[in-house]
């Protein structure tokens, strides 16, 4: 190898033929701020804690939007991502990660366009991340989002 000349992924790492790797974009911001997660029967004032719902969207570049919301029925996470593309349908998908303060810690799911939505005419996809007392033992009581978009090509 030749010192001098600066090597692509590509040339250093060449993929099978007929393989090609998805095409990442990220948002103008890829990361949320950090909200603090109240768990249990009860909050701080003897009631019932809301739901919590972590948001993102990049709306002008990716034309994208995602809810991780907890159901109130089950305690689950559900992620829903909204694309407003109608190309993205079966053609890409969602990099959706709930992170906490704790380095390396994430919950992350690869959530596929693969559904159309007649409200936006886009294409849309769903994903559980598991129960929420378990995301908040596994990484802290402050929760945000870090999400990507896949292409495929």
């Amino acid at each position: 190898m030749n010192p001098e000349k600066k090597y692509t992924l590509e040339e250093l790492f060449p993929l099978p033929a007929g393989m090609k790797l998805p095409v990442h974009k990220f948002g103008q911001n890829p990361v949320t701020a950090m909200e603090t997660v109240q768990v249990g029967g009860q909050g701080a004032a003897g009631e019932d804690h809301p739901p919590l719902t972590l948001t993102w969207d990049d709306l002008v570049k990716l034309r994208l939007s995602v809810v991780v919301r907890e159901d109130p029925t089950s305690g689950k996470l559900i992620g829903d991502v909204v694309c407003t593309d109608p190309a993205m349908l079966n053609k890409a998908s969602a990099f959706v990660a709930v992170v906490g303060k704790r380095e390396f810690e994430m919950i992350r799911k690869k959530i596929k366009l693969d559904q159309p939505d007649k409200r936006t005419g886009g294409c849309y996809g769903s994903a559980e991340f598991g129960l929420l007392k378990d995301a908040v033992a596994q990484l802290g009581t402050e929760l945000g989002l870090v999400v990507f978009l896949l292409i495929d090509e």
